[in-house]
């Protein structure tokens, strides 16, 4: 479906879809209601050579982009060059996966320009992938959360490119996260809020020259801190946590859990402005 001016309701998949593309809304100033919501819902099944669920062009969507099904594609879900997506209370997170999404690139994807992804992106499926979620060059007002399972050939979650995080990272004590990489990277993007806290379990293999299952690098503002709950473990072939080349951390790094590290547990280097690092203990 593609240049629509408005489209007040949902598109709603309870069978099976197969093609190049599964679901495709491109151009179109709304879809959805601000009130009832509406939005992109799949509770059924999609192969796609291309991407399973894409939103491409449009000004505003309300509700979400809600998937229970079964989705086998290059891309799962991917929202682009939009405006704004703005979840609605009925809706819960504007992007929201229980479902299972086997991506041979990334699995939940935001990238090129989406202003604002109002209420966040939640897992509470199952996403195989190259990359889990990715969020490039995209505004998220709200949490990334992983309540689910995430098994990815290379990141986790991926946060880059000029990306801008209100609500932070969180793993939720059912999540998991494991990467042949890093489990979470944030890196090159100019501000960070609501930090990372991980109540699960995440592991990263740590190629050579990686530094962390959960690394932030090249931020200018990072803030709200990283914090391994009680019961949360995370292990690495390398450093558990890493904290490299940023402007201003705040909010320090606390475990109360388990942190594995090859080579070290939390590594703490090569600050670009030492002293305007606050809170910068490991506790």
């Amino acid at each position: 479906m593609q240049f629509v001016g408005t489209f007040a309701g949902a598109i709603s998949n309870t069978g099976v879809i197969s093609g190049l593309r599964g679901i495709r809304f491109f151009g179109g100033n709304v879809l959805g209601d601000s009130v009832t919501g509406g939005g992109i819902v799949n509770r059924g099944t999609i192969s796609a050579s291309d991407t399973g669920v894409s939103v491409d062009h449009v000004n505003t969507i309300f509700g979400s982009v809600s998937h229970s099904g079964k989705i086998l594609a290059a891309i799962g879900i991917v929202v682009k060059n939009s405006n704004g997506l703005v979840g609605v209370a009925s809706a819960g997170a504007a992007i929201n996966n229980s479902g299972t999404i086997a991506a041979s690139i990334d699995g939940i994807l935001t990238e090129n320009g989406v202003a604002a992804i109002s209420g966040g992106i939640s897992n509470s499926g199952a996403i195989t992938a190259r990359t889990g979620i990715a969020i490039s060059n995209s505004t998220v007002d709200g949490p990334i959360v992983d309540s689910g399972s995430i098994k990815a050939t290379r990141i986790g979650i991926l946060v880059d490119s000029g990306g801008v995080i209100s609500g932070g990272i969180q793993v939720a004590s059912k999540g998991t996260i494991s990467a042949a990489s890093r489990a979470i990277l944030v890196e090159n993007i100019g501000a960070f809020a609501g930090g990372i806290t991980n109540s699960g379990h995440i592991s990263g293999g740590g190629v050579p020259g990686n530094v962390g299952a959960v690394l932030v690098a090249s931020v200018q503002d990072f803030s709200g801190g990283i914090f391994n709950a009680a019961g949360g473990v995370i292990s690495s072939k390398t450093s558990g946590i890493g904290v490299v080349n940023f402007s201003i951390f705040s909010g320090g790094i606390t475990n109360r859990g388990t942190i594995r590290g090859a080579r070290s547990g939390i590594l703490w280097a090569s600050l670009l402005r030492p002293l305007q690092a606050r809170s910068a203990t490991a506790v």
